[in-house]
């Protein structure tokens, strides 16, 4: 995975009377585009900002300002699902922190006007927003008392962020619990949160198989005595994806975790950054196989937006190589395009077999999954190429069978131009 590259020069401070906790920039993908918010004050006013990519990264286009109010507006988060784009964020025009949100139904070149979601008389914020189908649901923190205590809410819209249901409470915990995270994979939600019931700061998080209607008990992800905080969630295919704040080394830094089972067990933790500089405030998506993270970062010496993705969905290849009965030459390797299957040593190809008929091999190409991407049926001569240009980043398996059903395989790595 390469180093985190610099995005952007904001936020370029943070303002603690916001809210003491919370991330300051969000990020979605969808296909080749790449979407961030995040809120700073270059105008003079703490606003909400939004950028595209539509080349996974690569090139960005110029920052649109979404919020234009002398009350400030920060802490946003973003979701699309095609070409619709939604974004909710806290603001503090009714005199006090309440969740807004709006929507873009052109992939973010115009936007309809803001809702406002929550109404209370204590502070509502830090939202995370996530979807599925028509389902747009919505996580946040509200103070829900004179005490202070923050616990973690939850609500939805079944119609595409026109219409929401009323709200209900996730964290029953009597500790205070913040920033809340949300991934979402068909009726499956998954929300997570740091809470202090352990007497440090620690990552829980709890499902829901049934949309929201029902949810599962708490589950602990973080296992150390440093302070673990601000999570932030993701899911591709059957892995859920968490990254937080850590500050085990002395300084904060940020950490990965993987699960492959709806979160009932984790893998070991993985740090991400690589330098001796506070890094803070990550948040993480999927692309298919390809992981984005993005975080604020002192090493400028100012907070600066870095980026980082990991081509291979962040998790060890499942799949196995079998070359007992292959010796495959597969180049380039890795390929972006094009790749070339060489000779097959130990086998009969393209001459008569036993019965008479022309020997022929199978290729197909299989996901980190095991899912059958590609075959190619019939091959009796080669080299043999192979157009790989339409799948995406990662690791695949190429494997090889012929007629009597023996089979070989070679992993290869697939990148972008």
């Amino acid at each position: 995975m390469p180093n985190g590259n610099r995005m952007s020069g904001s936020p370029n401070t943070y303002d603690s009377s916001f809210l003491n906790y919370g991330r300051g920039h969000n990020i979605a993908t969808n296909g080749d585009t790449v979407y961030v918010v995040w809120y700073d004050k270059s105008d003079g006013n703490w606003e909400i900002y939004y950028m595209r990519s539509t080349d996974r990264g690569v090139s960005w286009e110029t920052a649109i300002r979404l919020t234009n109010d002398p009350a400030r507006s920060g802490f946003a988060s973003i979701a699309v699902s095609s070409s619709v784009v939604h974004v909710a964020w806290g603001d503090l025009k009714p005199g006090n922190f309440e969740i807004y949100y709006m929507r873009s139904t052109d992939g973010g070149t115009s936007w309809e006007e803001e809702q406002r979601l929550t109404d209370d008389m204590y502070v509502s914020g830090s939202p995370t927003i996530s979807l599925s189908g028509s389902y747009v649901h919505l996580a946040w923190v509200n103070s829900d008392n004179d005490a202070g205590i923050y616990k973690v809410f939850y609500k939805h819209s079944s119609d595409g962020g026109i219409s929401w249901e009323d709200e209900s409470l996730l964290s029953e915990n009597s500790t205070i619990a913040y920033n809340a995270s949300m991934a979402v994979s068909g009726s499956d939600v998954y929300v997570a949160w740091h809470d202090y019931r352990d007497g440090n700061r620690e990552i829980y998080y709890k499902g829901s198989i049934d949309g929201g209607e029902h949810w599962g008990e708490d589950t602990r992800i973080s296992f150390d005595p440093a302070t673990s905080n601000l999570p932030n969630l993701a899911i591709s295919d059957s892995a859920l994806h968490v990254v937080w704040q850590d500050d085990r080394s002395g300084l904060n830094d940020v950490y990965y975790n993987y699960s492959t089972n709806g979160g009932k067990n984790w893998a070991e933790d993985t740090k991400l950054n690589d330098w001796s500089y506070s890094s803070e405030r990550p948040f993480i998506d999927a692309s298919d196989s390809v992981l984005h993270v993005i975080w604020c970062d002192f090493r400028d010496g100012n907070y600066e937006i870095y980026y980082k993705r990991n081509p291979t969905g962040g998790i060890p290849v499942a799949i196995d190589e079998n070359t007992e009965n292959i010796s495959t030459v597969i180049y380039p390797n890795p390929a972006s395009r094009q790749l070339t299957v060489g000779q097959l040593d130990n086998w009969i190809v393209g001459q008569l077999a036993v019965d008479g008929r022309r020997s022929a091999v199978r290729l197909s190409i299989v996901d980190l999954y095991g899912r059958e991407i590609k075959a190619f049926r019939n091959i009796s001569s080669f080299p043999y190429m192979i157009d790989i240009s339409d799948l995406s980043d990662g690791v695949y398996l190429l494997r090889v069978m012929d007629e009597e059903g023996r089979s070989g395989s070679a992993k290869f790595l697939k990148i972008a131009e």
